[in-house]
């Protein structure tokens, strides 16, 4: 397999990262007191419909773009941009250059309306330095945790066979060994929940249990839930690389060398087929790092895009995995509730199982969990 560093990653979703620490959109809500606005629809010189969207931000806007009517209008604590009816999104530079869009749908607002004044409120950036083993992030009152997994060397795949009956499926993916470096990283102790994709992403859940890991979704639309979660908290979120979803599945630096994550018995290490068809709630079994459901529950995608092993015999340090052929294959990582240990059916259960799916297609089986590189924190 190809491998590429992560700082040369030319990613489409991760290509707006490095600005999400820059601007924070707090929210966007409709003014409860603009009567006038409800009475009678604006219209710019032209008699075409427009509404208004007044900005609140602390700190400099250079302008906004994006169907606006005429010149944005400095009102002090507020910027006032009048925006063409049936608009969808806006762009907002500051002094500095930088732009942050703003999708209305993210809102619950699917396009603007000519008869209603919108607030929408911008935060200047905000600084969070994640030091602890364990920090807790909370968004739009949702609370979950980061669990930090140190750097280190491990042997990555495996030369071993498991039993005969899925000999053919462990081969062909899961070896040669070879050595890799990971940097630092924080992971999300569970797998992305219901409850947290909807505090971001005001769709409804496709399960309803909000303690149920998100499900049904796919690589794109996991890495566009990452980078909105960045623009929430500050933090550049992103999936896990391939090399850094096993080194945590493995535990880390503090590994006892178990098959499964935190354990060597199936039954105790996550929800699978031979146990309860069925998605559970996140937090079945930790591993040594305290990490949940890394085995089973659901399977997750990786950003690597999937290939064989083409081991060249040096070591890897922080590497992703590319494909040329067929870039949309993207990698998945950990069996699902519906995996088998006799067969590996559909996606493996063992810590260096590996499958994959194309990034547009979803699976009730397949989720997903974020992590946050050190260095971009």
């Amino acid at each position: 397999m190809k491998r590429i560093y992560l700082t040369i990653i030319a990613c489409w979703a991760m290509l707006t990262m490095g600005s999400a620490q820059e601007l924070t959109i707090k929210d966007m809500t409709v003014a409860g007191n603009d009567i006038s606005a409800s009475q009678y629809e604006r219209k710019d010189e032209k008699g075409v419909a427009c509404a208004l969207v007044k900005i609140l931000m602390v700190g400099e806007i250079k302008r906004a773009t994006g169907n606006v009517v005429g010149e944005m209008i400095d009102k002090g604590s507020e910027k006032w941009v009048y925006v063409k009816n049936g608009s969808k999104s806006l762009q907002i530079t500051v002094a500095d250059g930088k732009t942050l869009t703003v999708d209305f749908n993210r809102f619950g607002i699917p396009e603007l309306n000519s008869k209603v004044t919108y607030m929408l409120d911008i935060s200047e950036p905000t600084t969070i330095r994640l030091t602890k083993e364990v920090e807790t992030v909370t968004v739009n009152g949702v609370s979950f945790n980061l669990i930090r997994v140190d750097g280190g060397t491990f042997t990555m795949g495996s030369n071993k066979l498991p039993p005969e009956s899925d000999k053919a499926f462990y081969k062909i993916h899961h070896s040669p060994e070879h050595q890799v470096t990971v940097s630092t990283f924080y992971i999300c102790e569970t797998e992305i929940t219901n409850e947290l994709w909807r505090s971001i992403n005001k769709r409804s859940a496709k399960y309803a249990n909000p303690q149920f890991p998100q499900n049904q979704v796919s690589w794109i639309e996991c890495c566009a839930f990452a980078e909105e979660l960045s623009q929430t908290t500050g933090l550049n979120f992103r999936l896990p690389t391939e090399a850094e979803w096993e080194f945590a599945a493995k535990g880390g630096n503090k590994s006892k060398g178990y098959k499964y994550s935190g354990s060597n018995n199936l039954k105790e290490a996550g929800w699978w087929d031979e146990k309860d068809m069925d998605l559970h709630s996140v937090k079945y079994h930790a591993n040594e790092l305290g990490i949940y459901d890394m085995t089973g529950n659901v399977a997750e995608w990786c950003l690597d895009c999937f290939n064989d092993y083409d081991y060249s015999g040096k070591p890897e340090t922080d590497p992703i995995g590319e494909n040329d052929s067929h870039p949309e294959r993207k990698c998945v990582r950990g069996g699902s509730y519906l995996s088998s240990e006799s067969n590996n059916k559909k996606f493996g259960m063992y810590t260096v199982s590996r499958n994959n799916m194309d990034y547009a297609k979803y699976d009730r089986e397949v989720g997903f969990r974020l992590v946050v590189p050190i260095d971009n924190n």
